[in-house]
């Protein structure tokens, strides 16, 4: 492969990885509301897992989350045990900071989603809008964070 062509250098994002401390309320969020299912649950020993985060830790918990059974547009969540630093907290917020990053996942229920938000009081940023887009289906999104405080952009295509 010519490194200098226009070609792309990487394939497709295979997965993004969320760095949380309660794997269970996690999972809540993932697998119950959204429907993501458990593709790999691993535990990285050390070395490789103080390598990997850059100090010494006990182990790396990781589980995998997938739909459809893809390799690629997975979710991952790793618990960090007994990191011998003091991990920081991303600051959990109603507004959208420049910088974030935000995983948007198309979906064909986001009726039943947001029913599904509403009953574990989900941190909601904006409810379900009507965009106006010059494409011919109909498309709603909307805004809500995960339990670590993650954006995440759910958007519905078709007929609401």
């Amino acid at each position: 492969m010519n490194i200098n062509s226009n070609s792309n250098l990487t394939f497709p994002v295979s997965r993004t990885t969320i760095f949380t401390d309660d794997v269970d309320k996690s999972l809540v969020f993932w697998q119950d509301i959204l429907g993501f299912t458990i593709a790999i649950e691993a535990k990285i020993p050390n070395p490789g897992a103080s390598e990997i985060v850059g100090f010494n830790c006990e182990l790396l918990e990781v589980t995998v989350l997938s739909n459809f059974n893809s390799t690629i547009g997975n979710v991952g969540l790793a618990k960090i045990i007994n990191p011998q630093i003091t991990l920081d907290k991303i600051k959990i917020s109603k507004n959208i900071s420049i910088g974030e990053t935000c995983l948007v996942i198309r979906t064909e229920n986001l009726k039943t989603i947001l029913s599904k938000l509403k009953r574990i009081n989900a941190n909601i940023i904006s409810f379900p809008t009507k965009l106006e887009l010059p494409i011919e289906e109909e498309v709603w999104e909307m805004f809500v964070r995960d339990p670590n405080g993650i954006l995440v952009n759910l958007s519905h295509h078709g007929k609401w």
